[in-house]
């Protein structure tokens, strides 16, 4: 962009009164049959291409389909080994006590979102040799889950954990 062309944006987004850019990628695709669309928010991560785009927009299909949790169920994932726990302790009643537990990732989609203690006592054992429906079995006869977690649920969660780039299949 040229200098001149510079100007004309700033001058332009002064006159409109613009308060925030935002630089985002929207990808749009043409499709055979009627579907529900599918909308997902990321931020740009270490090591971002546009392929990484590509393929997460084919995760979404592939997991919005009918079919895709008992895919998911026995697939074995594995965790993504750039993965960072954060853990925030507090002080209660003269001890520290860890309170919050957040995953992080790097890119290429870069990932950090709060999660629940059980989670965290399960990624570790991901490394490809289980099913997450051994995981999902393990998880209910430890306790470490709600009674109320179905096979749908945990599948679904492992959906977003793909996505999100805290799990690879």
């Amino acid at each position: 962009m040229t200098l001149e062309a510079s100007r004309d944006w700033i001058e332009l987004w002064g006159k409109t009164g613009a308060k925030f850019m935002v630089y985002a990628t929207v990808l749009i695709e043409r499709h055979d049959t009627p579907r529900d669309p599918l909308t997902t928010r990321v931020h740009k991560g270490k090591g971002y291409s546009g392929r990484d785009l590509e393929w997460l927009l084919e995760w979404r299909k592939k997991t919005a389909g009918p079919d895709h949790l008992p895919v998911l169920m026995e697939s074995r994932p594995m965790v993504a080994p750039e993965l960072a726990l954060r853990v925030v302790r507090r002080l209660h009643d003269d001890r520290f006590r860890e309170e919050e537990f957040r995953l992080e990732i790097p890119g290429p989609f870069h990932t950090s979102f709060r999660c629940a203690e059980w989670l965290i006592r399960i990624l570790p054992d991901c490394q490809g040799t289980k099913t997450w429906r051994q995981h999902f079995e393990d998880a209910k006869s430890a306790d470490l889950i709600e009674e109320d977690v179905s096979p749908d649920d945990f599948a679904r969660l492992l959906g977003q954990l793909v996505a999100s780039g805290v799990l690879r299949v």
